[in-house]
């Protein structure tokens, strides 16, 4: 790997290292916010595929049409946060065994 790829390649560690702390920092508030079961970092899937954008993922009990949440009074997931973009995925209850 050549000295600038490494270069390129640090500063991709550096933003994720960043995000992550973010993650951390304000997972609960957002978890709640957004009623979502889990948030993780991922590769946003779009169409069922899988892009090379990394994403923030929010695990969700079950995907909701816009007027289902401003019905139920929960705030929609925005399309980015923290400069990455957003992906929710359908995932039912989670529980700890």
């Amino acid at each position: 790997m050549s000295r600038d790829n490494k270069s390129v390649r640090n500063k991709e560690v550096n933003k994720l290292e960043g995000l992550r702390r973010k993650l951390r920092q304000h997972s609960g508030k957002l978890l709640k916010k957004y009623k979502a079961e889990a948030i993780g970092i991922g590769y946003k899937h779009t169409s069922g595929k899988r892009t090379e954008k990394i994403a923030i993922i929010f695990f969700v009990k079950r995907k909701m049409p816009s007027y289902e949440l401003q019905r139920a009074g929960i705030e929609p997931i925005p399309k980015s946060l923290f400069g990455y973009p957003t992906d929710v995925r359908e995932v039912g209850k989670i529980r700890k065994y």
